[in-house]
């Protein structure tokens, strides 16, 4: 329970972060580095989007841009 709570409360999502002097390794560190490149990632964050359109679209008013990363292999 203890791991739960601190990765549900405490911990922020970027990979490292300042907190005064100290440096805190968030959420993020503990992934796997190419979990948001996984298809069923791509697919899961689309439905989502398509999901809650209707409502936070504010009736067809705001549209948003979607942002990504692009990553050469080399």
């Amino acid at each position: 329970m203890a791991v739960y709570n601190r990765f549900m409360n405490e911990l922020k999502m970027p990979d490292t972060y300042k907190e005064g002097d100290e440096t805190i390794h968030g959420i993020e560190h503990y992934l796997p580095k190419d979990l948001y490149q996984q298809p069923v990632h791509h697919q899961a964050v689309a439905a989502d989007i398509a999901s809650g359109r209707d409502k936070l679209s504010k009736k067809g008013k705001f549209h948003a841009i979607l942002a990504t990363k692009i990553y050469l292999r080399q």
